[in-house]
């Protein structure tokens, strides 16, 4: 009886360690599993505030760039101009032109007529970063800040000079709002369960700038903190763990002897979140950051995805494009009037052709075009003779010169080859050659 008893004890205690240990040791794992979501959850927010700042930064710095080089056009042409702008931005509220730092103009005017005439000069905060921007020449981004029509605001200030390259007349200054409410609420930061995060970088002085969003003990011990870079400066995200939220508490650990299928489950949906993820940050490595197109790895990505499907090989065509006297024109007008040349140029064929085709930037002044279901060569050609068209009526304006785009366009069809992709590419670059040399010879 004794030593039953002992046993029986014995089995007791050896099975609760055993289960306990169990227990621990899924209390552990899980608490991982919890921090690596909540880094791919941080990471997420951080890449979502990055990417609209960096968007309505670069988008913004369009207009400036055009009141740079045609600041009576901007003028004359506000409303429309101002409001492609805040069409195409993700968290623009407002827009403000203001010659010799007075707005003159401001987008949309409902809501906002109290500033019209406001002078920076008067304004010490705001004309400490509208002097900044001039001085330093470049994109200053100031806030986040209390607006008068209620909310938070990231101000985005350019300087515009008339003078480009050397930037020695001052003319005035553009001045863009962000929603910082709307872009915070995008970002997803307070969905964000099992930490306390906080922002620092007023004014985008990154880890020197005030906390403006959190707790600012958390920078004291942060588990994690990850910068936030975009023109201008950038902002400081850091996190704390809570700790126990991390720890599986005793109710959900007896729970668990019942749950280990259903957290395979929940572990296979973290990893396809995970994998989603993944896939959206790799999507960015396609893409041309000059011209917004895609670049050369996308290109080659969609011919592969054509040559695996064999059906499909007869109903494309490729347009390897080359840009006649660019160098001409780089070379006496700056990288500047080049960059700006090259993008003119993908924004005129992305809008020339359909939204099923692809327009790459391939390097240099090399432009791919990937034509979807086309029957034969003679369609392709007859594509090349469109666009090359279409770039002689259309202009390209530099700095009040006009000139003539001329572009030398090698076409090749599927079915003309076959081997490989690589094989069409070489036609199509190999015709392209020949119609640049025969552009020459007749001095185009």
């Amino acid at each position: 009886m004794l030593a039953a008893t002992i046993v029986s004890s014995l089995f007791v205690a050896m099975s609760v360690a055993i289960v306990e240990q169990i227990l621990q040791a899924e209390r552990i794992k899980h608490a991982e599993q919890a921090r690596n979501n909540l880094n791919l959850q941080l990471m997420t927010a951080k890449g979502l505030l990055e990417s609209a700042v960096v968007l309505d930064t670069y988008i913004g710095n369009s207009v400036a760039t055009l009141a740079t080089v045609a600041p009576d056009v901007v003028v004359s042409n506000w409303s429309v101009i101002a409001g492609q702008f805040i069409e195409k931005a993700r968290f623009a509220r407002s827009v403000a032109l203001a010659p010799n730092d007075v707005i003159g103009y401001i987008y949309p005017l409902q809501g906002n007529e109290k500033a019209l005439g406001l002078d920076f000069r008067s304004q010490t905060d705001q004309f400490k970063a509208v002097q900044q921007a001039r001085e330093s020449k470049d994109v200053v981004i100031a806030g986040p800040v209390l607006l008068v029509q209620g909310g938070r605001g990231v101000i985005i200030r350019y300087p515009v000079f008339t003078d480009f390259p050397l930037n020695q007349q001052y003319w005035g200054n553009i001045s863009v709002v962000i929603d910082f409410d709307q872009l915070l609420q995008q970002a997803g930061l307070a969905d964000i369960t099992g930490a306390n995060i906080a922002l620092r970088g007023k004014d985008a002085k990154g880890r020197h700038g005030a906390v403006f969003y959190g707790d600012q003990a958390v920078f004291t011990q942060p588990d994690i903190e990850m910068p936030i870079s975009f023109p201008g400066g950038g902002w400081l995200l850091a996190a704390r763990y809570q700790k126990d939220a991390l720890m599986l508490d005793s109710p959900r650990a007896h729970i668990m002897r019942v749950s280990l299928y259903l957290l395979c489950i929940f572990g296979y949906i973290a990893l396809f979140v995970f994998y989603q993820a993944y896939k959206r940050s790799k999507q960015y490595a396609y893409y041309d950051e000059l011209t917004g197109i895609a670049n050369r790895r996308l290109m080659l990505k969609r011919l592969q995805e054509l040559e695996e499907q064999p059906s499909d090989r007869a109903q494309y065509a490729l347009l390897n494009i080359d840009l006649n006297k660019f160098k001409q024109i780089n070379d006496s007008y700056g990288h500047s009037a080049g960059d700006a040349l090259l993008r003119f140029v993908a924004e005129q064929l992305k809008a020339k052709l359909r939204s099923s085709d692809l327009v790459a930037r391939m390097g240099g002044d090399e432009f791919m075009v990937l034509l979807y279901r086309l029957e034969n060569l003679q369609q392709a050609q007859a594509q090349a003779a469109k666009l090359q068209a279409h770039f002689a009526g259309h202009s390209f304006i530099w700095q009040g010169s006009e000139f003539t785009v001329s572009l030398s366009i090698g076409a090749a069809h599927s079915n003309e080859v076959a081997g490989s992709a690589e094989d069409l590419i070489m036609l199509a670059d190999k015709r392209m050659y020949q119609h640049k040399t025969a552009a020459k010879d007749a001095n185009i």
